[in-house]
């Protein structure tokens, strides 16, 4: 794990890393598990604001030495992608207003 070497402590960067890292994921779920667009889009949104916090946390790792500039930008590139794609799963929200779906009658990431 990434964090693993970090310094630990409260409120410590490895603990708001992994639970940010941990929401992105975690919200995803939950927004695929509700039936509403409106309820769907709020939970991507939550996981795209997530991302966005990793992006400053390892810019602090990489400025504390904590973690090298190759694994900074590559980790920098992996959460672009994916805030694009949450992006997209926005959008897609946003332009269907009712979502009434019968459960499990919709794709996980559709």
């Amino acid at each position: 794990m990434l964090t693993e070497s970090f310094p630990r402590g409260k409120y410590y960067l490895a603990d708001q890393l992994n639970r940010a890292a941990v929401s992105i994921a975690a919200n995803i779920a939950e927004g695929n598990g509700r039936y509403g667009g409106k309820d769907r889009r709020h939970f991507f949104v939550i996981a795209r604001a997530s991302a966005h916090e990793c992006i400053p946390l390892l810019e602090i790792a990489k400025r504390r030495g904590l973690i090298g500039a190759e694994t900074h930008n590559e980790l920098g590139r992996q959460l672009d992608v994916i805030s694009k794609m949450l992006f997209g799963l926005i959008e897609k929200r946003q332009g269907s207003r009712s979502e009434s779906r019968k459960p499990g009658s919709e794709d996980l990431l559709a």
